[in-house]
């Protein structure tokens, strides 16, 4: 009995291991994608906020693009991109691991085998729940990208978050997060469901 607590002991301590080692590759390669793609289209994200907001000095990319070039230089394209890559990299590093834990969790308590891969509801769920669990990462950082784009003045993206925070208070990086968070948890749950 001895030897069989042992062995047992040794495969739950594997497990573990495994488990924790799939947790942090899920979390390295989210983080790694999250921030490569952020940086890569920000420029693109910068220009479409400028033409939403109206402060691009055109009505066109092309406008805007060369408007923006002209009168703030290049680094303008790049405006608020802390914020984002920030967000990004937590977000899309915690959405990989989140699923996965959700996924697990959910297939547990509804009674499917781990290796089983649920039902297209059990799968959205598990979307609506990383959509949950990223939103107070998301929407705040989200915020001070979008004031840094928008703004004017040439701002550091410290600068955009220290004026959120003089102005508005704590409640100030909240704004919109209702709709924030109904987005989220939407955008997951179609996405994880669409994909299985």
């Amino acid at each position: 009995t001895m030897k069989r607590t042992l062995k047992n002991n040794a495969s739950t301590a594997g497990a573990s291991a495994v488990a924790a080692s799939s947790a942090a590759t899920e979390i390295c390669i989210g983080t790694l994608t999250g921030v490569s793609s952020t940086t890569l289209a920000h420029p693109l994200d910068t220009i479409k906020t400028r033409l939403q907001l109206g402060v691009g000095g055109s009505t066109t990319m092309s406008g805007c693009i060369i408007h923006t070039l002209r009168t703030d230089g290049p680094q303008a394209l790049y405006r608020g991109l802390h914020a984002p890559v920030v967000s990004s990299g937590l977000s899309c590093g915690l959405t990989f691991y989140a699923k996965a834990l959700w996924s697990r969790l959910l297939k547990k308590n509804m009674g499917y085998k781990e290796s089983e891969r649920g039902s297209i509801p059990l799968v959205g769920l598990a979307g609506a729940l990383t959509g949950a669990s990223v939103a107070p990462i998301v929407i705040p950082t989200d915020l001070v990208k979008v004031r840094c784009q928008g703004s004017v003045a040439s701002q550091s993206t410290l600068q955009c978050a220290m004026h959120i925070l003089r102005s508005d208070g704590l409640n100030g990086f909240t704004k919109g997060s209702t709709a924030g968070m109904l987005q989220l948890v939407t955008q997951w749950a179609v996405l994880f469901g669409g994909y299985e």
